[in-house]
């Protein structure tokens, strides 16, 4: 019995169709998928790799910056230097009161405040040394009212509140 060749064109076409299918499937998909995987990968390494590249350029500006936070969580030096600074600008520190820590995404923010007595001049010169501070010092709230029975002019005529901060920065 011979075959028809109809017969054997459509055998061969629904053969060579089930070979691209099943080839498709086994062999062409995985190696697309491979493939972006691997494109994919190497997207992410060029990003870290550029990442990297910006922060080995800033580096050395984040530590001289870091260098201006202090090293320990305490606010025992900042409170001397801020003792010392009212005394050289002629401020009366009349209280000294720790506020609570705040921390937040592992920086901890460190104030004081500081209730004063002083001449409107002084008070500037107190804020002028603070500002000028090579540590990271910030002047958060700052009220003040004169003193009843005393002009602008005289010592200690003002009287009022300051709240100065930091953060601390655990090392890394």
């Amino acid at each position: 019995m011979r075959a028809n060749p109809r017969i054997l064109v459509i055998q061969t076409l629904l053969l060579g169709g089930l070979a691209t299918v099943v080839g498709n499937q086994w062999v062409v998909r995985p190696q697309h998928l491979a493939a972006a995987q691997a494109e994919r990968e190497v997207a992410e390494a060029r990003e870290l790799l550029t990442l990297q590249r910006r922060l080995a350029t800033q580096l050395p500006q984040v530590l001289a910056q870091r260098s201006r936070l202090p090293e320990r969580q305490t606010l025992e030096p900042m409170v001397g230097e801020l003792a010392k600074w009212a005394e050289t600008a002629g401020v009366r520190l009349t209280n000294i009161e720790p506020t609570l820590p705040q921390t937040k995404a592992e920086v901890t923010r460190l104030a004081v405040s500081l209730q004063f007595e002083s001449g409107y001049h002084e008070l500037g010169s107190f804020v002028s040394l603070i500002e000028r501070s090579p540590q990271y010092l910030r002047v958060d709230a700052l009220q003040m009212q004169p003193v009843s029975g005393q002009t602008d002019k005289q010592p200690g005529s003002l009287r009022g509140t300051m709240v100065v901060s930091t953060f601390y920065l655990a090392p890394l």
